[in-house]
């Protein structure tokens, strides 16, 4: 409790903001590793820009690997906009959430490693 000696009573602002403290003191902490750990109470809302996008962990040197891949990907696929590839991923966006939901487990099927939707 936060109090003055010169009062013999805590101040109602300091009772309210110590009593705040002690409800979200273990929302974050720190690990033994010396990084830092927030807990979130919900999972937030996927942003909007990101409705459709999906993200293909692909083998390296596996058929999926590299950008002439992109055939052999689009025909596991179906049709896609914005192909992207990244070392040891591919990034496409679909039309939209549920387009890109059906397209997940298609693409497990023809080789990747993990999907992110």
């Amino acid at each position: 409790m936060l109090s003055s000696p010169h009062h013999s009573e805590p101040h109602p602002h300091a009772q309210m903001v110590s009593s705040h403290a002690r409800r979200v003191m273990g929302d974050v902490y720190a690990s033994l590793f010396g990084t830092i750990v927030i807990r979130h109470r919900s999972v937030p809302a996927r942003p909007a820009e990101l409705d459709g996008e999906v993200v293909i962990l692909v083998e390296k040197g596996g058929g999926l690997d590299g950008a002439g891949a992109e055939a052999e990907l689009r025909s596991a696929l179906g049709a896609f906009e914005n192909p992207r590839f990244e070392e040891g991923r591919w990034r496409v966006r679909f039309p939209t959430h549920a387009a890109a939901a059906e397209a997940v487990e298609a693409a497990t099927a023809a080789g990747a490693i993990a999907v992110f939707l």
